[in-house]
């Protein structure tokens, strides 16, 4: 667990010192990871002056984008990131945010910004690859047909891209494997899990493919649309996640210069270093 000692005060961009006009609101946003309750429902007499709109943390499952996300959202200033996105989560938070039966795209777009972004107004945004081809499918009718950066400005303003992987691949798919044959996912998540998982390697060696070939298609559309995303590992985050974290701030160019906090932790345990073991011979065996 990454703990917060005090929330010491934000110097913005642009001003030499100091403001203490939103000390509470990052309180809040510490408070909001367990609080179904939007950040910009809080009237912050300071709006910091930022040069973006919104951030795209890209990824793959079990990459450590959870606890980067709670991380960025316990500054206060870099806004709520979460998978809103992802298409088996859509209706649900379309239903939270009161967006009437039969809603559209462009509205539910404008509820992410209006209930998700900070104070200063950025929004933030992790998506998988998979989930990448269905905002697409649904910007193209609204905006035409353009170039894929065209179509993600012209929904959400100035972007910036985060590139988040992991460089151990094989703990990765483990990791993956166990989260989702016991639907246990992150540390926070109440109970335990609903069931043993026995080793399979078949299992594995399929999660080990899915995964590197979304890391390379990640890698291909960077290069097809001509972007250089600023550039993220989980090891990076498991080495020391407030440097990492303050590295991804400055890339956003949003200074920062309190305290950070995240209620997750890592899973992994004795039997993902056995069960790596196991795969490996297997692996050189064949």
């Amino acid at each position: 667990m990454v703990e917060v000692v005090a929330f010491p005060t934000v110097t913005p961009l642009g001003h030499s010192t100091p403001t203490q006009s939103c000390e509470w609101l990052r309180h809040f946003a510490a408070a909001s990871l367990y609080l179904a309750v939007p950040l910009n429902w809080v009237l912050c007499s300071y709006k910091a002056a930022v040069s973006i709109d919104t951030y795209v943390i890209c990824s793959t499952p079990r990459t450590g984008s959870t606890l980067l996300c709670e991380l960025l959202t316990s500054t206060g200033i870099a806004g709520t990131p979460h998978s809103y996105f992802r298409s088996q989560d859509i209706d649900r938070r379309a239903a939270e945010w009161g967006l009437s039966l039969g809603w559209r795209f462009t509205s539910y777009s404008e509820a992410v910004r209006r209930f998700t972004s900070s104070a200063n107004g950025v929004v933030g945004l992790r998506v998988m690859w998979g989930t990448l081809d269905e905002i697409f499918n649904e910007l193209r009718p609204l905006h035409g047909n353009i170039d894929d950066l065209a179509l993600l400005e012209a929904e959400f303003g100035d972007v910036r891209y985060i590139y988040l992987r992991r460089e151990d691949l094989i703990g990765q798919a483990i990791s993956l494997f166990k989260a989702e044959k016991s639907n246990y996912w992150h540390s926070t998540q109440p109970g335990v899990p609903s069931r043993e998982v026995r080793y399979n390697y078949e299992e594995i060696e399929k999660r080990v493919a899915s995964l590197k070939n979304d890391d390379a298609a990640w890698v291909e559309w960077f290069r097809s649309v001509g972007i250089e995303p600023f550039s993220v590992t989980y090891e990076d985050l498991e080495l020391n996640p407030i440097d990492a974290t303050t590295n991804v701030l400055r890339y956003l160019d949003l200074e920062y210069s309190g305290e950070f906090f995240a209620p997750n932790e890592k899973l992994a345990d004795e039997k993902t270093e056995d069960w790596r073991e196991r795969y490996l011979r297997r692996a050189n065996a064949t």
